[in-house]
């Protein structure tokens, strides 16, 4: 169905970010604030927030899905059906190159989730039908290797986060979250009990946040000497009713949130509150065959 933008302070009050009312799907915002890359039907489009128009970034293959930026804001990267395989392509905003393959074209989906601080390394979900979900590794310049599969187990893995530091992870193991160190070394630990979804860390390193019964929840991280101490999950702010579970993003201040919520189409909006219309049409078929009758006349 339709759906739209709204910002969402931290004091729970919301205000649209675009007129536009589409079928959007995957937001993820810009590293200045200033644009969305999200998935329209199969097509991958560029929402600029300052004057509100929509730009298509893709226009080949049968399916192109779940873009995201690259550390610089200057080119995104999305999953792309090409044929009967999957592949990860880069595609500069500004149109100075074609979209690029960044390494051999698989036969499983592969989805990116989010890059590394200096986007040298891009992490990433798949979809294996010997495992299910899948969380891999791909350095950027080895356009000949195969993403480097770092967690890989019968359980579903996705969401993958690096800190700002390089250090650690952070990802879902359905329906939890965990941290774990990047080098894989010792026991991945438990941020969540009550599920979590689509994690952000915050500039610093100091902060998880996430999304959660429609509420946006953070973590404090704590630590020295390459340790990591997580507090207890709090709530941030409550998300309009209207919000789409996993369809969020935050501002690079970390005071507002970008989510997207859905919109009723014109029909809904004409009738009362908890209406539902229905009609009934009587004789239908006595009133078909007279319709045929004068056809044939």
């Amino acid at each position: 169905g339709l759906r739209k933008f709204v910002w969402v302070g931290l004091d729970g009050k919301t205000i649209d970010a675009s007129e536009k009312h589409m079928e959007f799907k995957r937001l993820e915002l810009s590293p200045d604030d200033k644009k969305v890359v999200l998935t329209v039907v199969n097509d991958i489009q560029m929402l600029d927030l300052e004057t509100d128009n929509l730009q298509s970034l893709t226009t080949g293959g049968p399916t192109n899905y779940h873009a995201i930026w690259t550390p610089d804001g200057k080119s995104v990267v999305f999953s792309s059906q090409r044929g009967t395989k999957w592949g990860i392509w880069r595609m500069p905003i500004d149109f100075s190159e074609e979209a690029k393959r960044l390494f051999p074209e698989v036969d499983y989906l592969v989805v990116p989730s989010s890059f590394s601080k200096d986007g040298n390394t891009l992490y990433g979900t798949a979809i294996r039908e010997r495992t299910g979900y899948d969380v891999w590794v791909h350095e950027l310049g080895q356009s000949d290797a195969e993403p480097r599969f770092v967690l890989e187990t019968d359980k579903a893995e996705g969401w993958l986060m690096a800190s700002p530091d390089g250090k650690w992870f952070i990802y879902g193991l359905v329906p939890d979250l965990y941290l774990r160190r990047q080098d894989g070394s010792g026991t991945p630990r438990s941020l969540t009990h009550d599920g979590g979804r689509r994690p952000r860390w915050s500039s610093k390193g100091d902060q998880i946040f996430y999304e959660n019964q429609g509420a946006i929840w953070s973590i404090k991280m704590t630590g020295e000497d390459g340790t990591m101490n997580p507090g207890s999950p709090e709530i941030v702010v409550q998300l309009p009713p209207e919000t789409i579970a996993r369809e969020w993003d935050m501002s690079l201040d970390e005071k507002r949130f970008l989510v997207m919520v859905s919109v009723a189409d014109e029909a809904d909006t004409q009738r009362a509150p908890g209406t539902i219309s229905v009609n009934i049409v009587f004789n239908f078929f006595t009133e078909l065959n007279k319709l045929l009758a004068v056809g044939k006349e």
